[in-house]
């Protein structure tokens, strides 16, 4: 029994150096492998959303101790979807504000031509 013990573990010892050294090497690829890196030079052409500082499809909450600077705006969801910012609609009926933003409130319900704009 004590020899079959001692070859078991020394089955095991083997068994377990290698995983390392296997789990070791790929590691060391990972880390040794190209990175792509964009360069601050490189340009990402955002359309109409660059336009935003806030943009989302759900919908926009606050607790009403927010500053956002910039314009927000939900789209396909309408003005409901953004609460909390206590919402003026503005005479065009183009978009809405609010004293928490400074900026514009757009959603997909306004007048023409916001609805584009969001999509």
């Amino acid at each position: 029994m004590e020899i079959l013990m001692k070859t078991y573990t020394k089955n095991l010892t083997t068994v377990l150096i290698s995983w390392k050294r296997f789990l070791g090497a790929v590691l060391m690829a990972a880390i040794m492998m190209p990175v792509a890196v964009m360069s601050q030079d490189t340009v990402v052409n955002l359309g109409t959303a660059g336009n935003f500082v806030i943009l989302t499809k759900t919908g926009i909450t606050t607790t009403g101790t927010t500053q956002v600077t910039g314009d927000i705006g939900v789209s396909p969801a309408y003005a409901a979807a953004i609460t909390g910012f206590g919402l003026s609609e503005d005479p065009s009926d183009i978009f809405f504000t609010s004293s928490l933003v400074t900026g514009k409130v757009y959603a997909a319900d306004n007048t023409d031509p916001t609805p584009t704009n969001n999509d």
